[in-house]
């Protein structure tokens, strides 16, 4: 039954009485309870209050503390940097001292009593720039360091100065940067008005580069005064974008250079955006005239460019090309019996075999011939060309495709004719077809019995890439049939004396220890057959073994070398066994 609500505001009636009581007792011992946990309370507060009390005095004498450490700290601090200014004073005045106790003993220094011309030949170290390899780094700052150190050695003390200007060969070094004269034409006058006067006889390194057009008119004043100087110019850099018809820059090359003996060519008629494009022969109407010139890079010329160096320089031994183009003009076809090594490096296949029809190199001996690996016909066929009129090839670096079997019998057909070839470096990607058709030429006879390439002694494969479902046993098989074969056929194709395996290839270290064994048996089967010749007599002599390397490099395969001397004879022969 619902407990009825007592109105406050009226008198209590008889009814109402008990549940007011009962009311009442109820509220009291909430008071009650209430009373003793604000008593346990105060309590609590009269021991937290003693406590904080307690903390305070401690913080009171901990904050007094770091106060008076804190004078001390900034007391001890201007102490110390009143003693770091004193030592700091005290150092310079040493310093000082010590500065011009060496500028009282100058007059003993050892560099003092140094011949002005040892002191010279000093420098021309200091200054010894190979021109001829910068071209690439025409805006380093290592060139243009090089450029002003004769003037920087000049200018340490009059000592220094008098020693650069006794050796002349200081200042032989002139480098001109066409680019650069528009702005301050001046200074370059300047420059090389003073290189041309100190260099007075000695043979010059000259630079002249120029990549933009905005300089042609300005070049007059700089090439003019150049020219009757190149008589004694050993070294050549020339490097021109955008030439036009009566280039001033050109004007060098008509110049009489009977010293020169290294240049570096690259002549294009475009700016270097549209290079490709350029097809106009720039030195068709140059008189050139290099009769001691025995190192030539050439760039961006053409063919017809190409025969007309080559018909002013017969001394020239060592030649590289890269990035020739075609000839607007067919010159007539011409021999060069001078040079003996020759680098071509990405040039198109009809610029390349153009090379190859006008022009014979009949002595050379060192072959590279580098580019895309996607366009080996141009390279293939060159090389199948330069072979008919050079018989003295030594040495062949050739970049070809993986597919191999296309090239193959060009390639094949070129090596024949290479009887003297000891050493050749591919550069390759084989597939599982190409290298079965790569060992196969290399690994067995022809029909006539010969064997492709009786000299070589030197296989490098290490820059090449095999696909992973070669067989690398082909390999194995390959120098084991070569190897043996030279033991039968009585010296009449030589031992493969180097094995350069490649990096990357899959198991190296075992094929790598197979070829060995392999070669090991043959060289056992050789020296056995001299034993037994010497043991019958038929060969009087004395028998020396050298060892060599047996064990497999990380990259390569050694064979021993088995020579046989005769006294008698006063003969030697070789066998790589």
């Amino acid at each position: 039954m619902p407990t009825l609500e007592l109105d406050t505001g009226l008198p209590a009636t008889d009814a109402d009485t008990p549940a007011i009581l009962a009311r009442i007792a109820v509220q009291q011992a909430k008071i009650d309870a209430s009373a003793d946990a604000l008593a346990a309370a105060e309590r609590s507060l009269t021991d937290a209050d003693s406590v904080f009390a307690e903390s305070e005095a401690r913080m009171d004498a901990a904050e007094a503390a770091y106060h008076a450490a804190l004078d001390i700290y900034w007391a001890d601090k201007k102490v110390h940097a009143a003693v770091k200014d004193r030592v700091s004073s005290t150092r310079q005045i040493l310093d000082e001292a010590v500065r011009q106790m060496a500028v009282v003993r100058a007059p003993f220094h050892p560099i003092r009593r140094t011949p002005l011309e040892v002191l010279g030949r000093i420098f021309e170290f200091c200054v010894d720039f190979e021109f001829c390899t910068a071209l690439s780094v025409v805006k380093s700052a290592e060139v243009k360091m090089h450029r002003w150190q004769p003037f920087q050695l000049a200018r340490i003390c009059r000592l220094w100065r008098h020693a650069a200007l006794l050796r002349s060969d200081i200042w032989c070094n002139i480098d001109l940067d066409g680019d650069l004269m528009y702005d301050n034409g001046g200074k370059w006058s300047y420059y090389a008005s003073t290189l041309l006067a100190r260099s007075g006889n000695s043979l010059l390194n000259v630079r002249f580069v120029r990549h933009f057009s905005s300089t042609y008119i300005l070049e007059q004043r700089f090439v003019a005064p150049l020219l009757p100087h190149l008589h004694r110019c050993a070294s050549l850099v020339l490097s021109l974008y955008h030439i036009k018809t009566g280039d001033t820059a050109l004007a060098i090359l008509n110049a009489h250079f009977p010293a020169l003996c290294k240049m570096h060519l690259v002549a294009v008629n475009a700016p270097v955006r549209n290079i490709r494009d350029a097809v106009l022969d720039v030195l068709a109407d140059a008189k050139l005239d290099f009769p001691r010139l025995t190192d030539l890079n050439i760039e961006w010329c053409t063919v017809s460019d190409l025969v007309s160096v080559l018909t002013a320089a017969p001394s020239l031994q060592t030649l590289r090309l890269k990035s020739l183009r075609e000839t607007s003009a067919i010159p007539k076809p011409f021999v060069h019996p001078a040079l003996r090594a020759l680098t071509i490096e990405d040039v198109d296949a009809i610029p390349l075999i153009g090379i190859g029809i006008l022009v014979q190199f009949t002595r050379l001996e060192r072959l590279i011939l580098r580019g895309s690996p996607c366009k080996p016909e141009g390279r293939v066929h060159y090389f199948a060309l330069s072979t008919r009129k050079t018989p003295f090839l030594t040495h062949i670096t050739l970049t070809i495709d993986h597919n191999f079997n296309d090239i193959s019998n060009t390639l094949q057909g070129a090596l024949v004719r290479c009887s003297n070839l000891h050493r050749i470096d591919f550069v390759a990607f084989f597939y599982y077809a190409g290298l079965i058709e790569f060992c196969n030429i290399w690994g067995q006879p022809s029909d006539d019995g010969t064997w492709l390439c009786p000299s070589l002694a030197v296989l490098d494969l290490s820059k090449c890439r095999l696909h992973y479902n070669c067989d690398v046993q082909r390999l194995v098989s390959m120098v084991e049939r070569r190897s043996f074969a030279a033991v039968e056929d009585g010296g009449q194709v030589a031992k493969l004396a180097v094995v350069h395996l490649p990096y990357d290839m899959k198991s190296r270290d075992s094929v790598a220890s197979q070829i060995n064994l392999s070669i090991s048996a043959a060289a056992l089967t050789l020296l056995l057959g001299f034993l037994r010749a010497i043991r019958m007599g038929e060969h009087r002599g004395m028998l020396h073994l050298y060892h060599g390397q047996s064990s497999v490099g990380r990259y390569s395969c050694y064979n021993p070398l088995l020579r046989v001397e005769s006294p008698e004879a006063g003969e030697t022969g070789s066998y790589l066994a």
